[in-house]
């Protein structure tokens, strides 16, 4: 082997191990975020840290914990964390999701290193309030270990001997533990503002329900987002308006909302038919949410070798039922950019080229909607930017059921 070459295959060595670092520290986003097959893989750790190391102890092996909700948030993976340790660890505590087994706790999905193998302890609210409330993170998650290992020494040595006063300066307590918080510089002009109240943009609070799929249910209690809604619709259709909204609530920032608000004559419409605004606004995100299932199904359903010849499929995004301060029933959906096309209309006609494989692939996922509801369904008024679709319809052979129309009108 020449100099030259070892040196050339040298160099792409190099070229490689930095590109596949680069990879594995690049940061994730929430779209990258998915959970296969339903389930997490999870290794429950004791609630406190332990031996020199500092470390969380390993309870029992790694456990297959059901994951059912449709969006991976925080929230759904403690709720599932919880429910699948709860016969072992009671009720009361809550779940903290670290990033591994010297900590620290996760504050979002992206600071878990593998979404498919967490990390879990369970610890009583008090202990959650201290990590909340302190600024610096990783100390206060050990701070939390010391401190209860600090009682139990203390507990077990107050029977053998009486404690000796401390005497030592720099260990004397005055008083609390000092702040973390860092006060933010403020201009002479910011100051100046202060001495007067800022005219409050325009917002709209919402509060949100989910449907549950796996339930068949609807949430009871809802989450309050207070959204900032744009003033010139981004779209408009034959029964509602759409409008741009965003938000600061931890929950949905992360991304850019639709509010759909129905036109005055599309509710006297549909109050004329004896449906109810909110039955139908709910009833609009169950056919989402369907459509939603048929467009997953279908996917999941091909074969290594079909889904290559098939290509990128169609797929919805979330949807939620909302209702606002003013009684006004919406729905919020996630912004989809690009340009508008409809490929299948709500007769369950062609609306481009035959000749199109995008208009080809909304006539299967439409025909794959009949089959998979053995001829009782039809997905219908496929339309969206691209491979993302929205506001679909559901045609059904039969019109009511048990006297109350199917879907909406």
């Amino acid at each position: 082997m020449t100099t030259h070459k070892m040196a050339t295959d040298w160099k792409k060595l190099q070229e490689q191990v930095k590109a596949k670092r680069a990879k594995k520290g690049a940061k994730r986003s929430r779209e990258e975020i998915k959970i296969e097959n339903g389930e997490i893989v999870v290794q429950r750790l004791s609630a406190e840290v332990t031996g020199k190391a500092q470390k969380f102890s390993r309870i029992g092996p790694r456990e297959f914990v059901s994951f059912e909700y449709n969006e991976v948030t925080m929230e759904n993976l403690k709720r599932a964390c919880k429910r699948h340790f709860e016969a072992k660890i009671g009720r009361g505590l809550v779940c903290d999701i670290l990033a591994g087994e010297q900590g620290p706790s996760c504050k979002t999905v992206e600071q878990i290193p593998n979404i498919k193998m967490i990390h879990v302890r369970f610890i009583s609210r008090k202990d959650v309030d201290i990590i909340e409330s302190d600024g610096d993170y990783c100390a206060s998650l050990m701070s939390i270990g010391e401190t209860h290992s600090k009682k139990r020494l203390t507990s077990s040595s107050s029977a053998l001997a009486t404690p000796k006063p401390i005497e030592h300066k720099s260990m004397v307590q005055t008083g609390s533990s000092p702040s973390k918080f860092y006060p933010r510089s403020l201009s002479v002009t910011d100051m100046i503002k202060l001495g007067k109240i800022k005219k409050q943009e325009g917002t709209t609070v919402v509060d949100i329900y989910e449907f549950s799929m796996d339930g068949q249910t609807w949430s009871q209690v809802p989450t309050t987002v207070e959204y900032l809604v744009e003033k010139v619709a981004v779209g408009e259709g034959g029964f509602r308006k759409a409008y741009r909204a965003t938000t600061k609530h931890p929950r949905f920032k992360h991304k850019t909302w639709v509010l759909k608000r129905y036109h005055p004559e599309a509710v006297k419409n549909i109050v004329d038919t004896g449906v109810g605004i909110d039955k139908h606004t709910k009833k609009a995100v169950q056919m989402h949410l369907l459509a939603r299932n048929f467009a997953s199904q279908l996917t999941k359903s091909l074969a290594p070798e079909a889904a290559i010849k098939f290509g990128e499929t169609f797929r919805y995004r979330n949807v939620y039922y909302g209702k606002t301060k003013e009684g006004e029933s919406v729905t919020i959906e996630e912004f989809i950019d690009g340009k508008f096309r409809k490929y299948l209309n709500n007769t369950g006609l062609l609306c481009g080229d035959k000749a199109d494989p995008l208009c080809q692939k909304a006539e299967s996922l439409a025909h794959f909607s009949h089959e998979k509801s053995k001829g009782k369904i039809l997905l219908v008024d496929i339309q969206g930017g691209g491979f993302e679709l929205y506001d679909p319809e559901i045609a059904s052979s039969e019109l009511f059921d048990d006297n109350e129309m199917l879907f909406c009108v």
